[in-house]
């Protein structure tokens, strides 16, 4: 039931049709409901966001449910469940954050006292796998894991710029090594 002004404007997003198996799309679609600022949504918000008729989007949500990816609230909301966060925490394994550019990260926002994040391109986007602050105190508002624009932001520009994307600026960033 809660989401903020800016998730609960989300419009729906159909299920996109896949060769895959339609269950399972619609599942992954209930869990793509979520927006980064819903710690819990209502069966009929996600029914709107997925564009899922009610009955359907609650026979998911509780199959969801017993492998342990949603959680029921009382009153019927749901809320992710942990094996969401375990699935989350393997995906960043992958990159290993900790041991590799964690330090990394730590170095060189100790030597230019600003904040430093690590970025993954994902699907035409950049997604935020680690932060690190810096000196300056300064927090981007995005959160971990939250999907965002490759067109802005210095780092967009220097995923941008060593994808070989065209362009004097992007060529300007490759010549840097730096934005």
């Amino acid at each position: 039931m809660a989401s903020s002004a800016r998730a609960s404007s989300r419009t729906a997003k159909p299920v996109p049709r896949a060769e895959g198996v339609t269950a399972v799309a619609r599942s992954l679609a209930i869990l793509d409901a979520f927006g980064t600022a819903d710690a819990q949504l209502a069966l009929a918000e996600i029914a709107r966001r997925t564009a899922l008729a009610k009955p359907t989007a609650l026979r998911l949500a509780r199959t969801l449910a017993t492998a342990g990816y949603l959680v029921a609230l009382e009153g019927g909301a749901w809320r992710l469940g942990p094996a969401a966060a375990r699935l989350g925490a393997r995906y960043q394994r992958a990159f290993d954050l900790r041991n590799v550019i964690e330090p990394a990260l730590q170095q060189l926002a100790e030597r230019t006292g600003h904040s430093a994040s690590f970025f993954a391109l994902e699907e035409g986007q950049r997604v935020r796998l680690l932060r690190v602050r810096g000196a300056d105190g300064f927090v981007s508002p995005s959160r971990v894991g939250e999907p965002l624009p490759l067109e802005r932001g210095a780092a967009g520009q220097v995923i941008l710029a060593f994808s070989g994307a065209p362009g004097a600026a992007l060529d300007a960033i490759r010549r840097r090594g730096h934005h």
